[in-house]
């Protein structure tokens, strides 16, 4: 459920997702800014959405955390002059997302996800908790290890940018741990179906 913080939040984002990397990008900023009657910074505009983004990762909003960093994806996709193979990654990033996203539908679905572990069957793909490691927890691992390569690829340039790659994974890892959070009702849910079904000692219950 969107709660009118999470609409504020959304709003904020928008308001301030503005890249900087390209000339046409550099004159829209300045055109929208001179609307306003100011003059930021590419700097400082890279400082605002950053306090945004942390903002957002510290909500305890599993959906607002996603739809934000499909925004800021979405926009490196479409304003970056990406290196080759990039816009591939990028592509295939918005859809591991997209993936990840439908799975916390589900997770909220105690039914719903009961048939998502089932077919995680496997040690190795559960963690030690006997939680699946599904798409979703896929896609938060890599995508942090994506802003990880992103940012140690900047070397010592562009301060801001790098900052702003840092604040993107640490709200991914929120995220990812409210997604963790959110595996264990359904799993409850499973196991105690499990025993008033079987029995303490393993025996079909009446």
């Amino acid at each position: 459920m969107t709660t009118p913080d999470a609409d504020v939040l959304r709003k904020r984002v928008l308001a301030g997702l503005v890249s900087h990397r390209t000339a046409e990008a550099r004159e829209r900023a300045l055109v929208e800014a001179a609307r306003e009657k100011t003059a930021p910074l590419p700097g400082e505009t890279r400082a605002r959405l950053r306090g945004i983004v942390r903002d957002v990762g510290k909500s305890g909003d599993l959906d607002l955390i996603l739809d934000i960093e499909k925004r800021l994806l979405t926009e490196e996709l479409e304003n970056q002059v990406a290196a080759p193979g990039q816009e591939t990654a990028l592509e295939n990033s918005l859809k591991d997302l997209g993936i990840a996203a439908d799975l916390v539908k589900k997770a909220r679905d105690p039914e719903a996800y009961q048939a998502v572990a089932a077919d995680y069957r496997r040690d190795r793909n559960k963690d030690r908790y006997g939680a699946p490691l599904d798409e979703a927890r896929q896609f938060f691992k890599s995508h942090v290890n994506r802003l990880n390569r992103a940012e140690a690829a900047l070397g010592q340039g562009d301060a801001s940018e790098k900052q702003l790659l840092a604040v993107r994974r640490g709200s991914i890892s929120a995220a990812h741990k409210l997604y963790q959070a959110l595996q264990a009702a359904p799993l409850s849910f499973r196991s105690q179906t499990v025993a008033g079904r079987w029995g303490r000692n393993g025996d079909r219950a009446a």
